[in-house]
């Protein structure tokens, strides 16, 4: 479900780009497209994190959550920078939820590299944690913080031929 629901906002939010074209700068709008198509794919690789265990190769298993956090981050940095208006609590958000998913993906490397070089972890789990859960509390308040956006109303008949 989270694919095929995260599948249809990217359909909504390009069929939205498309209808502001006008009202948009070309980079604004190639951004947004770009960004679309680029966390739709995420989305469809995200499910191998199922396929590729942990305990088999860490390196990949983890490769396909971070390339989530990146492209999902490109996505909703798209929804703020094509906002004509933004409130201070939205930047806040958007500044909190970019260093958090800059860095947790760093930290992930930091300490699966220390622990195959050294055998222990460098960075301690409870950092580690905070951020990872920090992250999933910003995917929870993502929709409470993006910027406003017009909406999409559409209507259908049937006509016969």
């Amino acid at each position: 479900p989270t694919v095929y629901f995260g599948i249809r906002f990217v359909w909504t939010d390009m069929m939205l780009a498309a209808l502001e074209r006008e009202q948009r700068t070309n980079a604004q709008y190639w951004f947004t497209v770009a960004a679309d198509g680029c966390y739709a794919i995420s989305l469809s690789l995200f499910v191998l994190v199922f396929v590729e265990s942990p305990f088999h190769n860490h390196y990949l298993h983890t490769a396909f959550f971070v390339q989530l956090i990146i492209f999902r981050l490109l996505v909703v940095g798209a929804n703020f920078y094509e906002a004509p208006v933004r409130t201070k609590a939205s930047n806040t958000f958007l500044a909190v939820y970019t260093i958090i998913s800059l860095v947790l993906p760093v930290l992930y490397l930091v300490d699966f590299l220390w622990y195959d070089e050294v055998g222990a972890v460098v960075i301690p789990w409870q950092i580690v944690a905070a951020f990872d859960y920090g992250w999933f509390a910003c995917l929870a308040l993502t929709t409470k913080f993006l910027p406003q956006a017009n909406c999409i109303r559409a209507t259908w008949s049937l006509e016969s031929d």
